[in-house]
């Protein structure tokens, strides 16, 4: 058994994992990570700056790395296969951490990682396809250790990692080529259709996300989705809001102690793109519009470019319209839809009770001016109210919640645990700000600052 991992991003050699005490992974980092990005970046997570010493009772690395595997089932049948208990991440991370998330890569001492040319791809035949989409929870992910592809993903819903030909054929990945397309089949409760017009709809009001389809495999309505980590095979680093915060491993919920969307923010503001606060409350606000309880840690991530040291908010993706759902339990029986958000907004959990004044002060709490957090909200609400192309459900449910969204009338600001007021505004040009941020440095925002500008 591996008593030492070795971490790879972007095929450097970045940082030695090994066992602490009670099942955590201690980190060392390494020197060829620290000359090619510089001691203190984030490339690997905004939450582990590069080359800062990390004490063996640091829980952060435990947290990043845990967060690479799989929820429930899937983890559970990974440990099986390394013959380990399925709260040992170390030794599942040694058999399956060769291919995950983003451009890491996990291998024994002396191994090397995949290049994004290596390997191939194999047609699937439509009975092979199904057979795989069957076999799922026996082969998590679409595994096949035959052929070298033991990949690890995030999440709990059952998927499938496939390539795609030039013809649109799925394939499967062999000899440590990267998946490049997710399949994820309809479940006990039915979901494929609504999520796949709950994107459709988030790409024609404007908001960034990744080709999807809805698709019919062995009768199966199944939603197909490009990976927004891959640019055709090259893997692109990403980490989820849980990994970027820093937040206990498994708590994804803000309610259990997983990122709150100011939390989030806060990493947005001190690392990303300018825009960026401003497309998460574009999200926020679409989340409400369709009554999407679900938004939690692990469903806003962010990019990692190889060579720029801000980081960019992902692609909207796993948007449902949650409260739409008729949730079963395992026999089948109805069970109730229950509203409670994974991350509150101004203080309020239920989705349905949301208001405009509360996504607007939601934002402010995060340093947006409120003007223009009205207008974000207010533009994105008339966008998907204009919008011709839903399915009539959907259509529905739109029409109905942007109409009761403006109801709220006076401000009703909710106090955050340790909220700061929004930083002063600072002379400067827009293309280097200078104002004072939280963590104490001068704002570097390239283009219009929509924080510190007057």
């Amino acid at each position: 058994m591996a008593d030492r991992l070795v971490v790879w991003v972007y095929g450097t050699r970045l940082a030695t994992l090994s066992r602490a005490s009670n099942l955590r992974i201690a980190m060392s980092w390494e020197e060829a990570g620290i000359a090619r990005w510089g001691r203190g970046s984030r490339i690997l997570s905004t939450s582990l700056p590069l080359g800062e010493p990390i004490s063996a009772r640091d829980d952060a690395p435990t947290n990043f790395f845990e967060d690479l595997l799989p929820e429930g089932r899937a983890r559970d049948v990974m440990a099986r296969f390394a013959g380990v208990s399925p709260h040992d991440t170390f030794a599942i991370l040694a058999e399956w951490g060769r291919e995950c998330a983003g451009a890491v890569s996990l291998t024994r001492e002396g191994e090397t990682p995949p290049g994004d040319d290596d390997g191939s791809y194999v047609g699937y035949a439509a009975n092979e396809l199904d057979h795989a989409l069957r076999r799922l929870d026996r082969t998590p992910l679409g595994a096949d250790a035959t052929v070298g592809f033991k990949p690890s993903l995030a999440g709990f819903q059952r998927k499938l990692l496939v390539g795609r030909g030039a013809s649109g054929q799925w394939q499967r990945p062999i000899g440590g080529a990267p998946s490049t397309w997710i399949l994820k089949p309809d479940g006990r409760v039915p979901i494929a259709e609504n999520e796949v017009a709950c994107l459709c709809l988030a790409r024609r009001v404007g908001l960034s996300t990744p080709l999807c389809e809805l698709i019919h495999i062995g009768g199966t309505p199944t939603v197909a989705i490009e990976r927004y980590d891959r640019h055709g095979r090259k893997r692109i680093h990403q980490e989820d809001a849980s990994q970027a915060t820093g937040s206990p491993a498994g708590f994804k919920y803000e309610q259990q102690g997983g990122p709150s969307l100011r939390s989030f923010a806060r990493i947005l503001i001190n690392y990303g793109l300018a825009n960026d606060p401003i497309d998460l409350l574009r999200r926020a606000t679409f989340n409400v519009v369709i009554g999407n309880a679900d938004a939690h840690g692990k469903n806003f991530s962010v990019l990692h470019p190889a060579e720029d040291a801000a980081i960019t908010l992902a692609p909207v993706y796993d948007v449902i319209a949650t409260t739409s759902l008729r949730p079963v339990d395992r026999h089948g029986s109805p069970v109730p839809n229950d509203p409670t958000m994974g991350q509150s907004i101004n203080g309020v959990s239920d989705v349905t009770q949301v208001g405009r004044d509360d996504l607007v002060n939601e934002a402010a709490s995060w340093g947006l001016r409120p003007r223009r957090a009205a207008e974000v909200v207010d533009d994105l609400i008339e966008r998907m109210r204009s919008d011709t192309d839903a399915p009539d459900w959907l259509a529905a449910v739109v029409a109905r919640r942007a109409s009761t969204l403006s109801g709220r009338t006076a401000p009703r600001a909710v106090a955050h645990g340790n909220r700061r007021p929004p930083i002063a505004s600072r002379s400067g040009s827009p293309s280097a700000c200078g104002a004072e941020t939280t963590k104490g440095v001068p704002c570097r925002r390239r283009g219009a600052c929509p924080y510190h500008t007057p």
